[in-house]
């Protein structure tokens, strides 16, 4: 089904421990004489401690001085901003991780070419996010403070609740009332799976009718029965780093089919850069998209892969993959079954911080029949694949008009679904400082 990605393997019923995730390695990469691409799964523990503290960055430049370095930045960001899209498409975006967000405390987000306090004033309560600052006059509201339940302004100390209304000004002369300008933007907020996710639209920063009322999603968040956190998935981890690259560049991947070649056609040791020897990976995409007005806004890419091992194609290792994009690639949800063992779920998630400049999050759980080692497995070998796009996504440029071939995918027709995710107002978000 839609979300799924099934790799076949030998029957793991009777095995337990080691030997039962020493099978499972085996059978997601081949169940060949090679005994040492088996012994590359327990490599790969060291090759992740040598290599964790040190992040993958763009190498285009390591020869060059500062004084290049910066005038080539400068000319990119200007050639860049001149070709692509507007900077943040409207869609549901994770703001925060969970753990980050205390209660009765504020956190401060500048994002989406807006400034946000997020807070949450009991335990189990929905946050509640706001615009940062005061319509009063101006004051930051992330320095202020909690009190019954709303946001406090450090500066007149004037009162708002999770709807950004004002309920109390503590000077308000007997008699008078609080004016209807006294309010403040309410964003449209959700947990997903450990992130607090807000629902953005440029038009509800320019539309004045939009300043009094409790906004509103057009669509939710998409939801998977089997995905379900109440029926014993356990959380395992996160990761995050800041790509400097436009947003619907990774929705454009699942269409650009032959890409998968060049930067995804050998295998990895996971969480690294280092290539296992011999082992090749051959890919068949497919892209689609909704067409009814329930799910529109939703998209999913699938992929045959079967590996090649010294040019041996091995037909037993075939896996097929399906993801799900919600909305503009803000959440995109992977899950990983492994038969006879369990599931896997990657959470990946893309939040524009600025104009090329995406913070990217993934969180990822599985059942508790899952062992541990191979979930760290599996989700290394997806982080270590995407890796291999960072340096072309921050040094690229946007061709409005690509000179397709037959077989390069569905770009085109991908761009168009993505359009609606722009409006008139997305070009005028940072208008003052950027001219779209």
């Amino acid at each position: 089904g839609r979300g799924q990605i099934i790799f076949k393997q030998p029957d793991l019923r009777e095995k337990k421990g080691v030997r039962k995730v020493m099978d499972a390695l085996f059978g997601l990469m081949s169940a060949t004489p090679l005994s040492w691409i088996i012994l590359g799964g327990i490599f790969s523990l060291f090759v992740y401690f040598l290599f964790k503290r040190n992040p993958i960055t763009s190498s285009s430049f390591k020869s060059a001085n500062d004084a290049q370095k910066k005038q080539h930045a400068k000319h990119l960001f200007s050639l860049r901003r001149s070709r692509y899209p507007p900077a943040f498409p409207n869609g549901w975006y994770p703001l925060l991780n969970i753990e980050q967000l205390k209660t009765n405390e504020i956190q401060r987000v500048n994002a989406l070419g807006h400034q946000f306090v997020v807070f949450r004033s009991q335990p189990d309560s929905t946050p509640t996010v706001l615009d940062a600052f005061c319509p009063h006059n101006g004051a930051d509201l992330s320095i202020g403070t909690i009190k019954d339940g709303c946001v406090q302004c450090p500066f007149h100390l004037w009162e708002f609740n999770e709807s950004g209304k004002c309920v109390n000004i503590p000077y308000l002369k007997e008699g008078s009332t609080i004016p209807n300008s006294a309010h403040t933007r309410s964003w449209p907020v959700t947990e997903y799976f450990g992130y607090v996710c807000i629902f953005f639209h440029a038009d509800f920063l320019f539309e004045e009718e939009n300043e009094n009322q409790k906004l509103e999603a057009p669509y939710p968040l998409h939801t998977i029965p089997e995905m379900d956190i109440g029926s014993g998935l356990v959380f395992y981890g996160r990761t995050e780093r800041v790509v400097k690259m436009h947003i619907e560049e990774f929705a454009e991947n699942a269409a650009d089919f032959q890409h998968f070649e060049p930067l995804h056609g050998k295998m990895l040791f996971p969480w690294s850069t280092i290539a296992i020897p011999g082992v090749t990976i051959l890919h068949k995409a497919d892209w689609t998209c909704g067409e009814t007005e329930a799910d529109k806004h939703l998209s999913w890419f699938s992929d045959q892969a079967t590996l090649k091992i010294f040019g041996r194609q091995i037909t037993r290792t075939s896996a097929s993959a399906q993801i799900t994009f919600i909305g503009p690639a803000g959440i995109v949800v992977f899950e990983i079954e492994v038969p006879d063992v369990g599931r896997i779920f990657i959470i990946q998630s893309h939040l524009p911080l600025a104009p090329f400049e995406q913070c990217v999050r993934f969180r990822w759980f599985a059942e508790k029949s899952v062992p541990r080692l191979l979930v760290w497995y599996v989700v290394g070998n997806w982080i270590a694949a995407w890796r291999n796009d960072i340096d072309v996504w921050e040094s690229k440029t946007y061709v409005k008009k690509p000179a397709l071939v037959r077989g390069d995918g569905p770009i085109m027709k991908l761009r168009r679904w993505y359009s609606q995710f722009y409006c008139e107002n997305s070009k005028r978000v940072l208008q003052n400082n950027f001219e779209w």
